[in-house]
């Protein structure tokens, strides 16, 4: 890292407390979140505007002798996205979205990408596309097969190389303008009529931060009385009865089986605690409409509709969710799910009620609670809080459900 180079902390950013009380940062979806401390924060506050590593070295460091500590604190930063280029390209990321298979998965997801295709269709002959997060650059394939004037690509992983060629491949280099970094860190040159975006996390919808990534293309990229696909995300949840041996749980039991053998010790009992466990530490992922364990027992609830580009929540937000019973069961996970209103005529959804191919998305991710049998024509009553710009990955969730008090 050069002394000489400006950087300035990214409009990406963002610091919360861990349930552990750790303070943590995030700069990217394409890049680990950083635990920190109160001094790093600090240290942050010099680069609010663009400052050089070595005035900041100069001026924070308290003498050459911490000077080689507050220089690591920078580099951990910068790799965490916090702090980015003030002039210049930004630096490419190399996260887990950059590999090639994870494009494969989600271009073979025929119901995703073509429910896109058709929105993208209608609305972009003739407009200018911005295209946030374009990864392998289907979407913008799209609109500029479509007949849009000009498309802005933006991505801040490394996909962004595989998408040129695949652009280039196609013809299109004239029409789609590659911007590589954070939609939040770059400038287009133009305001556009359309932008377009593909954000939506499994385990918890908002996980790779739509809300605030949108709320901030309409402010500095669309025009007056341009339009977003999508542009209405519901997040919403069913009752269910995972069963107590689910297919996902049976799946970690059966790979006990090669350990033990490999080890040359009997490990039987964990795989019979892993089929007895209640959740396998979090948040489980299975496809309702397709697994034989698992029932859905109640009507479902939206749990919240959030209107694309409107201004992202930044405090932890409460609902409460009613679901009616229509089977009986054993309740003992909520089931979570997206409707994603790309326009006035496609929805795109994980619904275990859609009866559709399972989607990249893999299904609903079921959230265990403590279980509870109920029967038809009952009311199953949850509280659901969450924090809507973390991060619903690893040890932090971003939701909390528990029964309602009511």
């Amino acid at each position: 890292m050069s002394e000489d180079q400006r950087l300035v902390l990214s409009r990406n950013i963002h610091l919360f407390w861990t349930t552990e009380g750790a303070l943590r940062l995030g700069g990217s979806i394409s890049r680990d979140d950083l635990d920190v401390s109160p001094a790093t924060v600090n240290l942050l506050h010099l680069f609010a505007q663009p400052q050089s590593v070595a005035a900041v070295l100069s001026e924070w460091s308290g003498g050459p002798e911490k000077s080689g500590s507050v220089a690591a604190a920078i580099a951990g930063l910068r790799e965490a996205g916090a702090l980015v280029p003030a002039d210049g390209e930004a630096e490419l990321a190399p996260g887990w979205n950059a590999q090639p298979h994870v494009h494969l998965e989600m271009l073979e997801d025929v119901v995703r990408t073509l429910s896109f295709a058709r929105a993208i269709e209608r609305q972009a002959p003739g407009k200018v596309v911005a295209d946030v997060g374009c990864g392998s650059g289907i979407l913008s394939l799209f609109a500029a097969r479509a007949g849009a004037r000009r498309v802005y690509a933006v991505e801040e992983s490394a996909a962004i190389e595989l998408a040129r060629e695949i652009v280039r491949a196609n013809g299109f280099e004239e029409v789609v303008q590659f911007v590589p970094g954070n939609s939040r860190d770059v400038e287009l040159p133009e305001r556009v009529d359309l932008v377009v975006s593909e954000l939506i996390a499994s385990f918890d919808p908002l996980a790779e931060r739509i809300l605030p990534v949108l709320a901030d293309a309409r402010d500095r990229f669309l025009s007056g009385d341009g339009s977003l696909i999508p542009s209405r995300l519901d997040v919403c949840a069913v009752g269910v009865d995972s069963g107590r041996g689910s297919s996902e749980r049976r799946q970690r039991s059966a790979a006990v089986a090669p350990l033990t053998e490999l080890y040359g010790f009997d490990l039987s009992p964990l795989g019979a605690a892993l089929e007895d466990s209640a959740d396998g530490g979090g948040a489980y992922h299975v496809d309702l409409s397709q697994a034989s364990d698992e029932k859905v027992l109640t009507d479902e609830a939206v749990v919240a509709s959030y209107r694309l580009g409107d201004p992202a929540p930044t405090v932890e937000q409460r609902s409460e969710i009613r679901l009616p019973v229509a089977v009986g069961g054993n309740l003992d996970a909520l089931g979570l799910y997206f409707k994603a209103w790309l326009d006035e005529r496609t929805l795109l959804t994980t619904s275990p009620f859609t009866p559709r191919q399972a989607t990249s998305w893999g299904g609903q991710a079921l959230h265990p609670v403590e279980p509870s049998a109920v029967r038809e024509g009952e009311m199953a009553s949850f509280e659901v809080a969450w924090l809507p710009q973390r991060r619903g990955y690893g040890s932090e969730p971003a939701y909390r459900i528990a029964p309602s008090a009511r």
